[in-house]
């Protein structure tokens, strides 16, 4: 659904109330840390949206430089966000595509250092298919899923909402699952982070919106306040949000 993926008042009000990102940040740093200012590899990000992931890891990092990145993302408009980001770093090769992962691997057939995968395979009919991939396209790669806390016991629940028609309702015990049958090895951190929820009725709608995958005008007052009911009544407000990292070796 293109129009809430271009819908960056939705992506911004919930890395303004989520401590995930910055969180995740934190961890990628302490792995992907270089020894001066300068990461010589080629990376390749995976829903990437605008580049706000991207942009919070270099700024932590102190990374000024780096060989190649790839971004991938659905929306056309949130790339062009990305391309136009001032604060990113210098970009030896910068190449955006405005596709699904599937898409992506059919018509590109590149390797990468390093593919960074956050919360890019909800709408993914065959995740083992996807991981696979991953394991052929790259050396090291790190995937980031939800776990059943949170945004996911909301999705759940109002599942008959969601405006998505391709969404998995995945949680991270399937890509471990996947991981393990495919006998991937890899490392596991959670993440506990916490959703705010806003005060503010229209921000609500935007992240409820944001969670449902629908547009704002789709979140009636009726259905707002059944989501605030089970929000603030059932999981409580700031929501625990569980996330769980993926760290893949393939040297």
């Amino acid at each position: 659904m293109a129009n809430m993926y271009d819908k960056a008042l939705f992506f911004n009000t919930y890395f303004s109330k989520a401590t995930e990102k910055q969180l995740f940040v934190e961890k990628l740093t302490q792995k992907l840390s270089p020894k001066d200012e300068s990461l010589n590899l080629s990376l390749l990000d995976l829903g990437s949206h605008d580049g706000l992931l991207l942009s919070k890891f270099f700024n932590t990092s102190g990374v000024k430089k780096i060989k190649k990145v790839v971004a991938v993302d659905p929306s056309a408009q949130a790339l062009h966000l990305f391309k136009n980001r001032s604060d990113l770093p210098e970009i030896g090769e910068l190449s955006l595509y405005a596709q699904t992962f599937e898409d992506f691997v059919t018509k590109n057939h590149d390797r990468f250092d390093f593919i960074l995968a956050s919360h890019c395979f909800y709408w993914s009919p065959d995740l083992k298919a996807c991981l696979l991939e991953l394991k052929k396209r790259s050396k090291r790669s790190v995937i980031v899923l939800r776990g059943s806390k949170g945004i996911y016991e909301i999705q759940k629940k109002f599942k008959n909402f969601l405006g998505n028609e391709n969404e998995m309702l995945y949680k991270s015990d399937d890509i471990k699952k996947a991981l393990t049958e495919l006998e991937i090895d890899f490392t596991t951190d959670r993440l506990d982070s916490k959703i705010e929820i806003p005060s503010n009725p229209i921000e609500r709608k935007w992240l409820y919106a944001f969670f449902l995958q629908t547009d704002d005008h789709l979140i009636t007052d009726s259905l707002l306040a059944d989501i605030d009911d089970f929000v603030f009544n059932h999981l409580l407000s700031p929501i625990k949000h569980d996330v769980d990292i993926f760290w893949v070796q393939n040297d």
